[in-house]
């Protein structure tokens, strides 16, 4: 449970995004300990996580294990590591919270039509997502899990994030750039369970290990983990950091072996 000098640090903004590789417990742990902060401090909740908008209904309206498990989204093939066990165990912690659900990487139809990958238009739509979602609840703190590209504050190679969007797009809820802090899951060392090229030139799911060179966030503080904010990572306002990741394997795999 994150304490309350950690609120002090979150409140006053109105949208909070952590950018994963996929595949690690990590991100969605500390995304569901800022969303029962916030819960705690009665604090009005929006989660929302880059899942296809339309595949998630029933279980928004029944909000239940069963009903998750049935989604479109967790019972299909897991492509990139998202249907995790640690995003389910997300979204089922907060099943008998206050929080709603926004799940806003379009609709299923344009998820297997259009290019997954980093794509400007694809992240321009989960931005129109977003962005409907905040004007919709302007008391609410939105609390984002996203893969790493989306929640960048800067272009990329000629790309457009969402969260460029956010602050610099002519509708945007966000009126001031102080409103949103985009986080950058950075670690040390551990497992991922994500998507690597095999020796044909194809990608697979694997449990991926890591150990990564020094670096000025391994060598800043003795913790485990921390939270940064401010600059030091390119495209970012902050990182979250762990010292130690760890692989989330398949829900509804890990559940029937």
């Amino acid at each position: 449970m994150l304490n309350d000098s950690i609120y002090n640090l979150l409140s006053g903004y109105k949208a909070i995004f952590v950018g994963e590789s996929h595949g690690a417990s990590e991100p969605a742990e500390f995304v569901e300990g800022i969303v029962k902060l916030f819960l705690a401090h009665n604090r009005e909740v929006i989660l929302g996580m880059e899942i296809p908008t339309d595949v998630m209904t029933e279980f928004s309206l029944k909000r239940t294990e069963q009903s998750l498990r049935e989604t479109k989204f967790f019972s299909t093939e897991n492509g990139d590591g998202r249907k995790s066990k640690a995003w389910a165990g997300l979204l089922l912690s907060l099943i008998n919270t206050k929080v709603q659900y926004v799940f806003f990487l379009g609709t299923h139809d344009q998820w297997t039509h259009q290019n997954p990958g980093v794509d400007e238009n694809w992240d321009s739509l989960m931005y129109e997502n977003v962005n409907t979602a905040i004007k919709a609840h302007p008391n609410a703190v939105f609390v984002g899990l996203c893969g790493g590209f989306h929640n960048m504050l800067d272009t990329f190679m000629s790309l457009t994030p969402m969260a460029y969007y956010l602050r610099n797009a002519s509708n945007r809820a966000l009126k001031n750039n102080s409103d949103l802090l985009s986080l950058e899951h950075q670690f040390e060392s551990g497992t991922e369970y994500n998507l690597i090229r095999s020796d044909s030139g194809d990608f697979e799911l694997k449990v991926r290990p890591y150990r990564r060179s020094e670096s000025p966030f391994s060598k800043a503080v003795k913790f485990d983990n921390y939270i940064f904010i401010g600059k030091g990572s390119y495209g970012y306002s902050g990182v979250i950091f762990s010292r130690k990741v760890t692989a989330s394997l398949s829900w509804i795999e890990d559940k029937e072996k």
